[in-house]
Formats: structure tokens, sequence, C-alpha cells
């Protein structure tokens, strides 16, 4: 278990589109993530592309309203093999993930004015 041990050491937003137009306030929204990865054996290194994309229900999903593509770094303790990477990896490398994706989001929308002032 103490092979598993991994950590965030970078991201970068490579794409961050908002359209949030006419957008009433009682309207939901269909979230869809597309995750992909690679892994670097010799040096203990995966690189997550990550995209989230967000449509109003029965909206055209060829224009999503919101749209994030984020590149992270997460590095293991050990080099470990691809078969040693414990399955629970995957999905909370996305949850460590989605608050800087979610920080980002909200940094560039008009919510961010009446935060920052």
């Amino acid at each position: 278990m103490d092979k598993a041990v991994f950590s965030l050491i970078g991201y970068k937003f490579n794409h961050v589109s908002l359209n949030l137009e006419n957008i009433p306030s009682n309207a939901s929204f269909k979230l869809e993530f597309t995750p992909k990865g690679e892994y670097i054996q010799s040096e203990g290194l995966y690189n997550l592309d990550f995209i989230f994309k967000a449509w109003e229900k029965d909206q055209d999903q060829s224009n999503p309203k919101i749209l994030v593509n984020c590149l992270a770094s997460f590095k293991f303790k050990e080099n470990i093999s691809l078969a040693e990477i414990p399955n629970f990896f995957y999905p909370n490398s996305i949850a460590i993930l989605f608050p800087y994706v979610r920080a980002c989001l909200l940094y560039t929308s008009d919510a961010a004015d009446d935060l920052i002032g």
C-alpha cells in the first residue's frame, strides 16, 4: 500500500471557455468529464489530460457553455509499474484536480468580479 503514495506536482490550463449568456436562473446542466492519461514508469509520473464540459440540458452538445482542458502531473513515491497503480488512483486524481478547475472557472466568470471587488 505504501507504494501507492502519490502527489500532485503541477497543473496548467490549456483551454478555458465560458458562454454564460442567456442562461436562465433555473437552468439544469449536463456534465461531462473526459480524462485520459499517460504513465511514465521510469519517472513514476502520471500525466493527466482532463476535459470538463457543461451544457444546458436539451441544448446542442457541440457548443458547450463551459469547456476546460487541464493538464496535471502526479508523481508516485516509487517508480511502480502501470499494473501496480491501484484503481482508486484514477478517480482520486480527478477529485484532487477538480477544485482547481472550479476555482479557475470562478475566477474567470463574472462571479469573480463580485468576490474581488
